[in-house]
């Protein structure tokens, strides 16, 4: 963590060994995310309400090659999500909220340029269990159950549209301790 108690870098580790890193820089009114692997960068762009409005990847050549745009409600929540690529819209995402006090979405509709699908995917938390559900066109494509703890420790079922498990993942939280 940086003076400010702010991120200053994500590390990566594959079989314990370090495979990237991610560094941050925060600026008034943007913060950059650099890559050291592909050398390519983020930077999102602040609002006056330090949200983010826009997203910027740039490769490793300092080239612009996509975009997003971020869309807040009154409340400050995300309802509309615009991607862009080589310039030219790729898809939109929506944002529903069942109530005013929600803060993370219950629906998020995926629509592309050219509106050849719809992908829906809900999101329901009953009794400390998440459930998320991917679907295109009307049709399940998959789910998720989420048994995690306020420490984001347990484990997470995913399924095919079919039903069937395909998937099990386990968490546990691991605190280093830095010297």
């Amino acid at each position: 963590y940086s003076s400010l108690g702010l991120l200053d870098s994500l590390v990566y580790y594959l079989k314990d060994k370090k495979d990237g890193e991610i560094q941050f820089k925060y600026l008034p009114n943007r913060i950059i995310s650099r890559y050291n692997k592909s050398l390519s960068r983020d930077e999102y762009l602040l609002n006056d309400k330090f949200q983010i409005s826009k997203k910027i990847s740039f490769d490793e050549r300092n080239k612009a090659t996509s975009e997003q745009h971020f869309y807040y409600d009154n409340l400050g929540r995300l309802i509309r999500e615009e991607y862009y690529s080589s310039g030219k819209k790729s898809s939109t995402n929506f944002y529903e909220y069942e109530t005013q006090e929600q803060e993370r979405f219950s629906k998020m509709k995926v629509v592309p340029a050219d509106e050849s699908y719809i992908s829906e995917n809900t999101n329901t938390i009953i009794d400390g269990k998440e459930t998320f559900i991917n679907q295109m066109n009307g049709k399940i494509q998959s789910k998720i159950i989420s048994f995690l703890n306020e420490n984001c420790s347990g484990k997470v079922l995913i399924y095919n549209g079919d039903g069937a498990i395909t998937g099990v993942t386990v968490q546990n939280q691991i605190i280093y301790e830095c010297e």
